[in-house]
């Protein structure tokens, strides 16, 4: 189901493998977006996409619309375990920006940003 990194990383004073990577169709999971939105300069039509993470390659890939689309991604800390992949769609308040944020088991979040169009 899920393939581990050949890679380690260091954490909490020990070695443990690097995030798990999403490798196949049924690891995807789909987000609507709203009309006016857009990853860097490139304007995204509204509509469904399926979420897909690269953390080797750290980015979020959306794919839907006729078109997919690259957004670079952070990792950040995550206590919350998931036991499947989850994807949100979450304003950021008094900011014209929206927060792509994938959940990947066991406890791995990535965050991905989406800007208004002026």
């Amino acid at each position: 189901m899920y393939r581990y990194s050949d890679r380690f990383r260091r954490g909490a004073g020990r070695w443990m493998l690097a995030a798990i990577t999403m490798c196949s169709p049924a690891d995807t999971t789909k987000i609507r977006l709203p009309s006016g939105l857009r990853a860097s300069s490139v304007p995204l039509p509204s509509g469904d996409y399926e979420v897909t993470v690269r953390p080797e390659e750290r980015v979020i890939i959306l794919a839907g619309q006729g078109g997919r689309f690259r957004l670079e991604a952070q990792e950040r800390a995550s206590k919350a375990q998931v036991s499947r992949p989850a994807a949100q769609l979450r304003p950021v308040e008094g900011e014209r920006r929206f927060l792509v944020v994938a959940r990947l088991p066991p406890a791995s979040e990535w965050v991905g940003t989406l800007v208004e169009a002026p």
